[in-house]
C-alpha cells in the first residue's frame, strides 16, 4: 500500500452556483471528500441512514444545521478549526458565509444518502 497525502487548500476549486465535492479516499470502510463552498452557497438538507458523518471546517465560516426526524431545527456557527458530527439518520445542511469556505468530511463507506424532498 502506498502512502498518500492530500493538501486540501492547494487546489481550491469554487464553482458559482454549486458546491463542488472532490473525493479524497474510498476504502471498504471509509469515504472522505472535500467540499469547496462559494460564498453564501448551500449543501442542502440530507441524511445518511447507515452511518455518521463528520465535517472538518478548514477555511471560512458558515452555519451548520441539524434536525432529528420530527424535532426542532438546531444551528451552530462554524469556522476554520470547527468539527461537527451529523449522527446517523439525522437531517443536516451546511450554509457558507460571505467568503469561500472549505470543509472535509468523513463517513462510513456505504452510509447512503437521502435528500429532503
Amino acid at each position: 500500500m502506498a502512502l498518500k497525502v492530500h493538501n486540501l487548500l492547494d487546489s481550491i476549486n469554487v464553482t458559482p452556483g454549486s458546491v463542488p465535492k472532490i473525493n479524497l479516499l474510498m476504502t471498504d470502510d471509509l469515504a472522505s471528500d472535500v467540499y469547496y463552498f462559494e460564498a453564501n452557497s448551500v449543501l442542502d438538507w440530507h441524511r445518511h441512514p447507515n452511518g455518521d458523518q463528520v465535517f472538518y471546517f478548514m477555511q471560512g465560516e458558515g452555519t451548520f444545521y441539524l434536525q432529528e426526524e420530527g424535532g426542532a431545527e438546531e444551528s451552530v456557527a462554524v469556522k476554520a478549526g470547527s468539527v461537527v458530527l451529523a449522527p446517523k439518520g439525522t437531517w443536516h445542511k451546511v450554509v457558507a458565509g460571505n467568503a469561500t469556505m472549505v470543509a472535509a468530511q468523513a463517513t462510513k463507506a456505504g452510509a447512503g444518502m437521502e435528500q429532503r424532498g
